[in-house]
């Protein structure tokens, strides 16, 4: 029994000895391994702020590819606003060089504003954090060690020249040491997705196929595309480029027909706008994915859909309009607020017009009186036109009427007076690609009191189906 006690005592003794030891030996490695796991823990933290500050840098320079709207990217930063790169980072916080300018390079960059197509275009930032850090240098533009980013393109320039860029252009970091092309920088070669801009990044390619609204194929010219061009001192202007659609090959929804593709050039990426140059028949923003695609899920490529020629209703609305004499009235010298709209016929045959349909929305109830079309630019300037009074009514809007009546204004001296001259069937024929007018107009509510005209939306609905939309 004595025996069996001291046993237990001598090996309760051992291991405490054990634990003492082992204790020692994790104090001696605390002390020595503490600071350097610190100090590596440290590093990694502004690892990832760095990281985080050349992901912010990027998206100010070409959007953030997450933010999306109604399915479809939506943020280009300043490329989709300015057209190209910016020549050096502190461009992306700042509009216009200081006075002094510190900077190697003067720039200039244009307000941002709307252009007559409806796109806007221009400087619109700052499109990254501008905190001030002094000396003409900000923060968002330095890694987490204090060194300023190098942004260079890969012909060594550290200006980059919108025009004549050398792809791909990288965003460095010099790392821990804060000297570049050491083996701790954050480059290109380590971290490629955000160090590195490529051409696809900056510009893409508008590719599409065109069709009609009856799922014919038809090929289309005169495509026109619009995007924002920077020059090498900061102004932005809008350029355009002219397309057809004289690629063949099979349609992704028609596999059995033949469709008509068009390809445009490499442009910055961005919410571009296109139209037919022949007529408005396109109207509509579109967005341009980076990688040189624009797509709606038609394995790639986009479906223009285009009315005219095989496809039913030819004429169309070109935006062209005037307004005469808009708030005079009958008792200032029988003078009628007219409006007048330039139409196009876009098949190459000739179109007839035997009635029409004129739609509008007013606070009350108000009538026209005159409608007339024509070929020539020369429109009566008094309201000469058919005259819906020839059914005993005022015209109305969302009414159907055909071209069975007329009447016109008779001037005897300065004396103008309104007589119904004839009511018989009648027609209106615009040539095979030609151009044509439309006037409507003497607007009066139920007192007969003048109405002006110039703020009200007309939707004008033709015999051969095609509708115009009049907006003020």
């Amino acid at each position: 029994m004595k025996f069996i006690m001291e046993k237990v005592k001598e090996e309760r003794g051992v291991s405490l000895i054990f634990v003492i030891i082992l204790l020692s030996i994790l104090i001696i490695a605390v002390g020595v391994l503490g600071p350097y796991l610190f100090v590596r823990e440290t590093y990694r933290k502004q690892d990832v702020e760095t990281l985080d500050k050349i992901k912010a840098i990027r998206n100010a320079i070409l959007g953030n590819p997450e933010i999306i709207s109604k399915g479809l990217r939506s943020s280009f930063g300043y490329v989709g606003d300015m057209g190209g790169l910016p020549p050096l980072l502190e461009y992306l916080v700042l509009q216009q060089s200081p006075t002094p300018n510190p900077f190697p390079i003067a720039w200039n960059q244009t307000t941002w504003t709307v252009h007559s197509t409806g796109i806007g275009y221009g400087w619109r930032g700052p499109y990254i954090d501008p905190t001030y850090s002094g000396n003409y240098e900000y923060q968002a533009f330095k890694d987490a060690w204090g060194t300023k980013f190098q942004y260079i393109d890969s012909a060594g320039q550290t200006i980059i020249n919108p025009s004549t860029v050398t792809f791909p252009v990288y965003i460095r970091s010099a790392g821990q040491d804060r000297t570049f092309g050491t083996s701790d920088d954050i480059n290109e070669n380590n971290q490629p997705e955000l160090c590195r801009i490529t051409e696809n990044d900056v510009r893409a390619i508008l590719r599409g196929y065109t069709y009609c609204d009856n799922g014919t194929p038809t090929q289309m010219s005169g495509i026109v595309v619009y995007w924002p061009s920077l020059s090498v001192n900061g102004t932005v202007s809008i350029t355009s480029g002219n397309y057809s659609s004289n690629l063949s090959g099979p349609c992704p929804y028609q596999p059995s027909q033949t469709c008509y593709y068009f390809e445009t050039l490499r442009i910055p990426i961005g919410i571009r706008k296109t139209e037919l140059s022949t007529a408005s028949y396109i109207n509509q923003f579109v967005v341009i994915n980076g990688g040189g695609t624009l797509h709606d899920g038609s394995s790639g490529r986009m479906r223009w859909n285009f009315r005219g020629g095989p496809c039913g209703a030819c004429i169309v609305y070109t935006g062209n309009k005037a307004y005469y004499r808009a708030v005079d009235c009958w008792w200032q010298g029988f003078v009628r607020p007219i409006a007048e709209i330039e139409i196009r016929n876009n098949c190459p045959n000739p179109v007839t017009i035997t009635s029409f349909r004129l739609e509008y929305t007013y606070p009350r109830t108000i009538y026209f009186t005159t409608v007339f079309f024509s070929t020539s630019p020369s429109m009566p300037r008094s309201g000469v036109g058919w005259a819906s009074s020839c059914y005993g009514e005022l015209g109305r809007s969302g009414q159907t009427y055909t071209l069975n009546f007329t009447g016109e204004f008779r001037s005897f001296g300065t004396f103008r007076y309104w007589i119904i001259t004839r009511c018989t069937p009648t027609s209106f024929t615009i040539p095979g690609n030609g151009t044509g007018y439309i006037s409507f107009g003497y607007f009066v509510d139920d007192y007969d009191n003048c109405i002006d005209i110039r703020s009200i939306t007309f939707t004008i609905t033709l015999s051969d189906g095609s509708v115009l939309v009049v907006r003020p």
